[in-house]
């Protein structure tokens, strides 16, 4: 974490629900004020340089300095157990018949919808 100046593991969610279906065949919509773990608002792009910057010997580690510090995502600290109490929706579009067969399950098992976006 850029502003307490250490290292974290943990996962990224965009506050925007339509930013996923620029880059992703699967989005979960999510409650996250039903999750207990700590969440940081943060800029994508900046973290994904600082943290390139210090682990790639070939990246420049002042490369993150240049994004914009305006958080356009989440970051939710350690691994979000469980799920599917936050889980509200999962969105899925152009997946092969077994992703969509493994996507058709979780949502059966954790009673949340499945909507195929086309």
């Amino acid at each position: 974490m850029e502003h307490e100046q250490r290292m974290a593991r943990g996962t990224s969610w965009a506050s925007d629900q339509l930013q996923w279906a620029r880059e992703n065949p699967v989005c979960f919509v999510s409650d996250l004020s039903k999750i207990s773990n700590r969440v940081h608002s943060i800029n994508g792009n900046r973290t994904f340089w600082l943290t390139k910057g210090m682990i790639d010997k070939n990246s420049d580690p002042d490369a993150y300095k240049h994004e914009s510090t305006e958080p356009d995502e989440e970051f939710i600290e350690g691994t979000i157990q469980p799920l599917s109490d936050a889980l509200v929706e999962i969105r899925v579009r152009h997946l092969s018949s077994d992703d969509f067969s493994k996507m058709n399950q979780l949502s059966k098992v954790t009673g949340v919808p499945l909507h195929i976006i086309p």
